[in-house]
């Protein structure tokens, strides 16, 4: 892989940090393209070291926190993915290779699932926004 060859991201010219979760990475398991898996892969291999790994299941940061851990919101499980042991590159640290094991049968099917228990809710949310007084004012 050549690296990302698109303009400098703005982010870096700020000196910014990219936040990205396993629901970043679980969008890959259906995209069936793998040109499109690999421009993923160069853009955030161009983001590096930019990239913070955040955890957002609220509760197990939560716990983190009162346990005293010093970044309670990092993922290192996801950090950990970055760690190259996927294909020789002369980069510890990488995206190479990072979304070829997410275009998985049962990924897929558990992405449809989830999607299948969290459409209905968030629909609920909209109409109750839309009708909410509350909201309407804020």
């Amino acid at each position: 892989m050549q690296g990302y060859a698109g303009p400098r991201p703005p982010l870096h010219a700020g000196n910014g940090t990219l936040a990205i979760s396993w629901l970043n990475l679980g969008e890959y398991a259906t995209v069936t393209d793998l040109a499109q898996r690999q421009a993923a892969e160069e853009f955030l291999d161009g983001m590096l070291p930019g990239i913070f790994c955040i955890d957002v299941d609220a509760v197990r940061v939560m716990k983190q926190q009162q346990a005293g851990h010093p970044f309670p919101h990092a993922d290192q499980a996801v950090a950990s993915l970055f760690l190259n042991n996927r294909r020789a590159t002369v980069r510890l640290v990488t995206a190479a290779g990072l979304f070829e094991p997410l275009n998985h049968a049962r990924l897929i099917r558990g992405k449809e699932e989830l999607a299948a228990k969290i459409r209905p809710r968030l629909e609920a949310l909209r109409l109750e926004h839309a009708a909410s007084l509350t909201f309407a004012r804020t």
